[in-house]
């Protein structure tokens, strides 16, 4: 279906395409795009189906009726603003806490316990992948509501902000610059971003950042360090649960054992087809 057949199409139709789409986790998707009138669509209910590949068969599909966003911040100077295990907690709870509409104030900002559980259930936005590096992060996301991820990436990097400063009793700024929005808009891009979000702490093994150049030499050992490294949403799309209720697998659409392919796969990618952002950052 190309673009102009896409533009033609009616609501019905673009309703029944995306039927094959639903979200099982919460029976909705993210908000759409009406290319005709250019205003949002929220296609919400969508009942059980098993058609999960449907994703990669109409990845192009997708790709012009959602918005789907790489977004990425540092810390300033590149320092680093994961320090320890408790830092990384303190992040990933809020990545469930700050999901909501509602606003955040000193309390729920400096919250430091590891056994965060939201009470809320409105989530301003789909958390397709994500990962946390020493000094930055990596969130795949799509809009449920208007402005979602700025609703979110506002109340997280200050909440975390706040708690880091007072931890470490610091002041001033932990974050580089505005956060980083990078819309995924090409087939290409689309193919490679959850891989090059997942595989970022391949950097951590000895010569492990060939794999931004080279591909990668031994995927199994690859793999098991990625399994071992649980600051990812890596083991939760290969079946083993670590942080689920934060994330919504179903936008790619694969079982456990066919993702575990995909760092196979990598091995012998040629990467001349990598969206060149990939190699450069």
């Amino acid at each position: 279906m190309g673009p102009r057949a896409l533009h033609a199409c009616s609501q019905e139709q673009l309703t029944t395409l995306l039927f094959f789409m639903r979200k099982r986790s919460s029976g909705r998707l993210p908000c759409f795009k009406n290319h005709k009138r250019g205003d949002r669509v929220p296609f919400a209910h969508f009942q059980h189906n098993e058609h999960n590949d449907i994703v990669s068969r109409y990845g192009r599909v997708i790709l012009m009726l959602m918005e789907l966003f790489h977004v990425l911040n540092r810390g300033v100077e590149k320092r680093n603003i994961f320090l320890d295990d408790k830092d990384r907690f303190r992040f990933v709870h809020g990545l469930l806490l700050f999901n909501t509409t509602r606003p955040a104030n000193n309390t729920t900002y400096l919250i430091e316990n590891n056994d965060i559980v939201s009470r809320y259930t409105e989530r301003v936005v789909d958390i397709h992948g994500w990962c946390l590096m020493k000094n930055h992060y990596h969130l795949l996301l799509s809009e449920r509501v208007e402005s979602g991820i700025s609703i979110l990436i506002r109340k997280l990097n200050i909440g975390y902000a706040k708690y880091f400063n007072e931890r470490y009793k610091r002041s001033g700024y932990l974050f580089q610059g505005r956060t980083k929005k990078i819309r995924v808009n090409s087939e290409a891009y689309f193919m490679h971003i959850l891989n090059y979000v997942h595989f970022n702490p391949l950097d951590y093994m000895q010569e492990g950042r060939a794999w931004r150049f080279h591909g990668i030499k031994n995927p199994a050992r690859a793999h098991a360090h990625l399994m071992k490294y649980r600051w990812s949403s890596y083991q939760d799309y290969c079946g083993k649960p670590n942080f689920p209720s934060i994330l919504a697998t179903d936008l790619f659409g694969e079982s456990p054992a066919k993702f575990k392919r995909h760092i196979i796969d990598y091995s012998g990618t040629n990467h001349a087809d990598v969206p060149t952002q990939f190699l450069l950052e």
